[in-house]
Protein backbone atom coordinates (compact mmCIF):
# COMPACT_ATOMS: atom_id res chain seq x y z
CA UNK A 1 0.00 0.00 0.00
CA UNK A 2 1.78 3.22 -1.25
CA UNK A 3 0.70 6.27 0.41
CA UNK A 4 1.59 10.28 0.14
CA UNK A 5 1.17 13.43 1.89
CA UNK A 6 2.84 16.35 3.56
CA UNK A 7 2.78 19.56 5.44
CA UNK A 8 -0.45 22.11 4.94
CA UNK A 9 1.86 24.76 3.37
CA UNK A 10 3.83 22.55 1.00
CA UNK A 11 6.89 22.98 2.16
CA UNK A 12 7.38 19.54 2.94
CA UNK A 13 6.30 16.00 0.92
CA UNK A 14 7.23 12.33 1.73
CA UNK A 15 6.12 8.91 0.03
CA UNK A 16 5.72 5.78 1.75
CA UNK A 17 6.71 1.96 -0.17
CA UNK A 18 5.53 -0.30 2.26
CA UNK A 19 2.34 -1.42 4.15
CA UNK A 20 2.41 0.13 7.73
CA UNK A 21 3.88 -2.34 10.15
CA UNK A 22 1.70 -0.69 13.03
CA UNK A 23 -1.16 2.04 13.74
CA UNK A 24 -2.31 3.30 16.70
CA UNK A 25 -3.68 6.78 17.93
CA UNK A 26 -2.53 8.67 20.78
CA UNK A 27 -5.09 11.27 23.02
CA UNK A 28 -2.17 13.16 25.00
CA UNK A 29 -2.59 17.00 25.11
CA UNK A 30 0.04 17.86 22.46
CA UNK A 31 -1.45 15.45 19.67
CA UNK A 32 -5.13 16.63 20.51
CA UNK A 33 -3.70 20.23 20.03
CA UNK A 34 -2.34 19.35 16.61
CA UNK A 35 -4.93 17.37 15.59
CA UNK A 36 -7.42 20.04 16.23
CA UNK A 37 -9.49 16.53 17.98
CA UNK A 38 -9.79 14.06 20.69
CA UNK A 39 -6.83 12.35 19.25
CA UNK A 40 -4.24 12.15 16.39
CA UNK A 41 -3.79 8.74 14.36
CA UNK A 42 -0.17 7.17 13.69
CA UNK A 43 1.44 4.75 11.29
CA UNK A 44 4.89 3.07 11.73
CA UNK A 45 6.49 2.19 8.53
CA UNK A 46 9.86 0.87 7.76
CA UNK A 47 12.38 4.01 7.44
CA UNK A 48 13.82 2.91 4.09
CA UNK A 49 10.47 2.49 2.37
CA UNK A 50 9.54 6.44 2.95
CA UNK A 51 11.33 9.53 0.75
CA UNK A 52 11.41 12.46 1.59
CA UNK A 53 11.15 15.99 -0.20
CA UNK A 54 11.49 19.98 0.65
CA UNK A 55 13.93 21.56 4.02
CA UNK A 56 12.51 19.65 7.28
CA UNK A 57 13.14 21.46 10.65
CA UNK A 58 13.14 20.07 14.37
CA UNK A 59 10.67 19.65 16.54
CA UNK A 60 10.66 18.26 19.89
CA UNK A 61 8.10 18.19 22.25
CA UNK A 62 7.43 15.70 26.01
CA UNK A 63 4.95 13.79 26.59
CA UNK A 64 2.34 14.52 28.65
Amino acid sequence: MAFSGGCLCGAVRYECIADPVAAGHCQCVECRKTSAAGHRSKLVVPRAAVALWGELKFYFMTNS
